[in-house]
């Protein structure tokens, strides 16, 4: 290990080994991140449809609502993305802020769907 440290190949290796592993890593990490999303939204939707199911609402409204909810945070994403917020911004005094809630969306999506 030493002749090879101490070998003019070390260099580069090192350096490629280096700039590898933290590029590596957020692939990784952002990856993980989105799988846990995935399942977290997944565990949602199932929690929401077997509540709506206990309420007694038709399929077709379980359609609905929840084609309804997809729907908008897709539009929030453009809207935000053409605003060019991010869920999170921080105020000039350095303090989070929350941008507008999708709440609002949501609801002018299934109002528009009736």
């Amino acid at each position: 290990m030493e002749n090879f440290l101490s070998s003019h190949d070390a260099g580069p290796v090192l350096v490629t080994a280096i700039l590898f592993i933290p590029i590596a890593a957020i692939i990784l990490g952002s990856r993980i991140a989105t799988e846990w999303r995935k399942r977290q939204l997944g565990a949602i939707r199932a929690d929401l449809t077997a509540a709506m199911i206990e309420v007694g609402m038709s399929a077709d409204d379980i359609v609905r609502v929840l084609h309804a909810a997809t729907e908008a945070d897709e539009v929030v994403r453009v809207l935000q993305a053409a605003k060019g917020h991010s869920p999170d911004k921080t105020s000039s005094l350095g303090e989070s802020v929350k941008s507008s809630s999708t709440e609002g969306y949501r609801l002018q999506a299934a109002d528009s769907r009736r």
